[in-house]
């Protein structure tokens, strides 16, 4: 929200000086830590969004999935249901701002495929995509549907952030 504050500067006989100062601020912060996710219980389905900090909102993530931050914020909103995946849509798209995919081994061919697909690279350019077991998202956003594609490579994945996000 924005919010406008007037300040009386000095005055002097009918002159005054005011100087008017506008700031954004969020009227309800709550830190958003996995910890904090994970402590909001096993009604994941039903738990609200959390905003941050620095003002993007974050959606709880299920137990399962703990490992992976917005894939996992997608893939809970998804094992919840349509509305809620809609819902959440609404408010996060996966981008390009960061999307690190860590791998626990050298992905298996299916994977591979689905990086090139949705546009993911290696992040060792120098390594083989055979090989590679870290991925970053190129040039593109990916739609929250098209991750629901990565969905059946979960068990490959060791971990997912943002790597450039604030």
């Amino acid at each position: 929200m924005k919010k406008t504050q007037a300040y009386l500067i000095g005055a002097s006989g009918a002159l005054a000086v005011v100087v008017l100062v506008s700031f954004m601020y969020l009227p309800r912060v709550v830190p958003a830590s996995p910890a904090d996710i994970a402590a909001l219980g096993s009604d994941v389905c039903a738990a609200k969004p959390i905003e941050t900090a620095i003002g993007s909102v974050r959606y709880p993530i299920a137990s399962k999935y703990s490992n992976l931050s917005g894939l996992g914020m997608v893939l809970t909103a998804a094992d919840c249901g349509d509305a809620r995946l809609a819902a959440m849509s609404e408010d996060f798209t996966y981008s390009t701002v960061g999307g690190l995919i860590k791998l626990k081994t050298a992905p298996t061919a299916g994977l591979v495929s689905s990086f090139s697909e949705f546009g993911f690279v290696c992040a060792t350019a120098s390594r083989p995509a055979t090989s590679c077991t870290e991925w970053r998202l190129g040039s593109q956003a990916m739609k929250n549907q098209d991750l629901l594609k990565l969905k059946p490579f979960v068990g490959e994945i060791a971990s997912e952030d943002c790597s450039s996000c604030g």
